[in-house]
């Protein structure tokens, strides 16, 4: 599919059609290993060629973007919706709360609430989790939303730039947001260089403690306000049956998202152990006024 579409575009044939329909094939379909080298150099060589419009070097700029992030998180299959491709159509021309770093999110949202020390789409999501009794919600975090109503309300936060303005009574809808929300920013919530050392202490809150100390400040922010969160759904565990251990299980693949190599199935169980007995260790822990 990539490759007719790269040839209809050298052809001259509608060439931003080709881009569009590239792009919607990156919010869809996983490349297959045998091109994804060739589609980073094609990418990459359109953001550079002097011949290229501006609307294409867009293109190829958020083509490779997009491509570098689905090598190290590839994609679930899954059928496209309306919804999720128009969004994706629009995404190389706008700048977005999903998908973008946190440091790019505070840059969008400045004049909007310059007062504002963490991501506003994430306070929005959680708030809509806490406005609709999320943490007396059974299996919150955990049960899935309609993936329709999922992409209905992306897109709504997406041109709002996070803020909401209609009712939302599922929590299961904001909640399972705020988890893509989370997956999808441009670089772990936790920066890959303090990985090691924080699963050598994976149940001493002291040591995980003074690393957090020096994360950057709103990736700081950030997983203070989530585990804060995420402590409020704890209180309400024997109702909602999302004990300390269980939203670490749920959260943790987010907020580490290890991108390397483990030599056998065993050894990637076994660190998935330790980045879940982390997060649990700071959900207990981390005093409530952070």
């Amino acid at each position: 599919m990539y490759l007719d579409i790269i040839k209809a575009i050298s052809k001259g044939t509608n060439e931003e059609l080709g881009w569009e329909l590239l792009v919607m094939c990156l919010e869809s379909v996983q490349p297959s290993k045998d091109i994804e080298e060739f589609l980073m150099k094609y990418f990459e060589d359109n953001c550079l060629l002097p011949t290229s419009s501006t609307r294409v070097k867009q293109y190829s700029t958020y083509c490779h973007k997009r491509l570098a992030f689905l090598l190290e998180r590839p994609l679930v299959p899954h059928l496209p919706l309306a919804p999720s491709l128009q969004t994706a159509k629009e995404a190389p021309f706008q700048k977005s709360v999903f998908r973008s770093s946190l440091q790019d999110i505070m840059i969008l949202q400045k004049d909007l609430r310059p007062d504002l020390k963490i991501p506003l789409i994430l306070k929005t999501l959680a708030e809509l989790v806490l406005l609709s009794n999320g943490c007396e919600c059974e299996g919150i975090f955990r049960i899935a939303a309609q993936k329709s109503d999922l992409a209905i309300l992306r897109k709504e936060l997406e041109e709002s730039a996070g803020i909401n303005s209609r009712n939302i009574t599922d929590p299961h809808l904001p909640a399972c947001l705020l988890k893509e929300w989370l997956s999808e920013i441009r670089y772990p919530l936790f920066p890959s260089e303090f990985y090691d050392e924080l699963c050598e202490h994976p149940d001493q809150w002291e040591a995980i403690e003074s690393i957090l100390a020096r994360f950057p400040n709103t990736n700081r922010l950030v997983v203070y306000y989530i585990v804060n969160l995420l402590q409020k759904v704890v209180e309400k565990s024997d109702i909602n049956l999302m004990p300390a251990t269980n939203l670490a299980v749920v959260f943790s693949p987010s907020m580490f998202r290890y991108t390397g190599v483990f030599a056998t199935p065993g050894l990637a169980l076994s660190q998935c152990k330790i980045e879940t007995q982390c997060i649990t260790t700071i959900i207990l822990n981390l005093p409530t006024d952070k």
